[in-house]
């Protein structure tokens, strides 16, 4: 994308890019748990990506309890906790009600049929290998409900020769207890329960 600045003097500020660098493309480091693509620094394009990702490797530097406080740490989506276990919490992405939010496990929607929302509590963390936020009108391609964002969980592949196992205990003030854990083992070749 190219700015036209005839007119303009030399001095005047209108973007990121020094003149002498307009020709010259590189990508970006993903810093910011986004997808990296390949783009100007400064550019439309660049600013309006709507699609972040989390990957395995961040989840162990975010602060969370269950998948909804983890999805509060993407910009532009908004929490409404009932303050109280089981109860749905209510997520709002770019203003968008949360009957308009598609919820998807590797692309299979996970939404309740009769009520359009999904409980954040009921996807287990330690299965999440990269949580996709679509947000935007590229978000209607994931589903019916899916016009104010879409939300893809893509789940890791736990296929060892060894068990594995993990259990995570959370227990604060006001008798809050979680408890959310994960086990695998191959009954064959690339078959696991």
């Amino acid at each position: 994308m190219q700015i036209d600045t005839t007119g303009v003097s030399s001095d005047t500020t209108i973007g990121l890019l020094p003149p002498d660098s307009a020709a010259t493309a590189q990508p970006l480091p993903d810093t910011l748990g986004r997808m990296s693509t390949p783009s100007l620094v400064g550019t439309l394009d660049r600013s309006l990506d709507s699609t972040r990702v989390i990957t395995a490797d961040n989840l162990h530097w975010l602060d969370y309890r269950y998948l909804g406080g983890l999805l509060e740490s993407v910009p532009g989506v908004f929490l409404r906790e009932q303050f109280s276990e089981g109860q749905y919490s209510q997520l709002n992405i770019r203003g968008a009600d949360w009957r308009t939010i598609a919820v998807l496990s590797d692309g299979r929607l996970l939404n309740d049929p009769a009520s359009g929302i999904f409980n954040l509590f009921h996807f287990t963390t330690e299965y999440a290998d990269r949580i996709e936020i679509i947000t935007g009108p590229r978000s209607f391609l994931y589903g019916l409900n899916s016009s104010g964002g879409a939300i893809n969980l893509l789940t890791k592949n736990y296929n060892s020769n060894k068990p594995f196992s993990k259990i995570n205990y959370s227990e604060s003030a006001y008798g809050y207890s979680i408890v959310d854990g994960t086990f695998s083992q191959n009954i064959s070749r690339k078959i696991n329960v």
